[in-house]
């Protein structure tokens, strides 16, 4: 009976302490030492990994809104201000125009790269840089992203211009792709000078690899070059890696179209100028664009 009392005793006792959320010792029957029990510790819940983003530009929308498809951006002025992280995507709607520049801040990674793209139905989306940017897209020190299925044009000096800044630094994986390049606002005074998509560096050093160029379409401009790659100045010498280009372009030209430029000497429309392959000077891998 004795024994019987206590183990009653102790039930309701243990049960009394988890109402009120308490572990303490509690006499064991008998007159035992206390025995003690040691909350097991919860297992770390895993880390957090933020899931990448799409977000979404309709240049034609009323409002600006928070970026999703629902309620989508309505100006390049809200993604200029955005840090662009691994496997983010950047959407334009089809069938709007977005006028400004493009600054794309933040990079990918290899398994990760940034995508800028199209999304709806209709016609590729433009963006139209206008007479007073230098670029319409500008890619300035910054690796990993695919850009494709867009209108680009406009800009006072390249369309679409990657910059390789940090001395001895390899910029990775730019892929352009399906793109229709067009109406640079700039008059060539010399080889070289603006173009439809220039790739450039400034470390010494410095280069690109895995830089694909495919079914992309240059055409009426009034600056020097189509595609034009150029790492020939005196602060630095190397450009590409040897090998880490693919060019594709559907077509790769400028025409002209004034009366001050149709007189001048016509321009390469694919060029390489300095550090190819580590191989210095120029390399052109076409003329298509003479004078109309």
């Amino acid at each position: 009976m004795k024994n019987e009392s206590c183990v009653r005793a102790r039930a309701i006792a243990i049960a009394g302490l988890a109402v009120i959320g308490l572990l303490v010792p509690v006499a064991a029957c008998g007159g035992g030492q206390a025995s003690s029990s040691t909350a097991t510790q919860p297992t770390p819940p895993p880390p957090v990994i933020s899931p990448s983003t799409a977000y979404y530009v309709n240049c034609s929308a009323a409002g600006n809104g928070s970026g999703t498809q629902a309620s989508p951006w309505s100006s390049l002025a809200t993604p200029n201000a955005v840090t662009f992280q691994p496997g983010d995507q950047l959407l334009f709607m089809r069938g709007t125009t977005c006028s400004g520049m493009l600054t794309l801040n933040g990079s990918g990674t290899s398994a990760a790269p940034i995508t800028i793209d199209a999304y709806g139905a209709g016609a590729l989306p433009i963006l139209d840089g206008g007479t007073s940017n230098q670029n319409t897209i500008n890619l300035n020190g910054v690796q990993y992203y695919n850009i494709q299925n867009l209108a680009v044009r406009g800009s006072n000096y390249a369309a679409i211009q990657a910059f390789a800044p940090a001395a001895n630094t390899t910029y990775e994986h730019i892929h352009i792709s399906n793109l229709d390049v067009s109406a640079v606002n700039h008059v060539a005074s010399k080889r070289g000078d603006g173009g439809g998509i220039l790739f450039g560096v400034s470390g010494k050093g410095s280069n690109f690899d895995d830089v694909v160029i495919d079914g992309v379409t240059v055409h009426d401009l009034t600056a020097a070059q189509g595609i034009d790659i150029r790492a020939g100045s005196a602060n630095s010498d190397r450009g590409l890696s040897g090998g880490s280009v693919l060019w594709q372009p559907k077509m790769a030209e400028k025409r002209r179209t004034d009366e001050q430029t149709s007189t001048q000497e016509p321009f390469g429309g694919v060029q390489s100028e300095g550090g190819f392959g580590g191989d210095p000077g120029r390399k052109d891998f076409g003329r298509a664009g003479r004078a109309v």
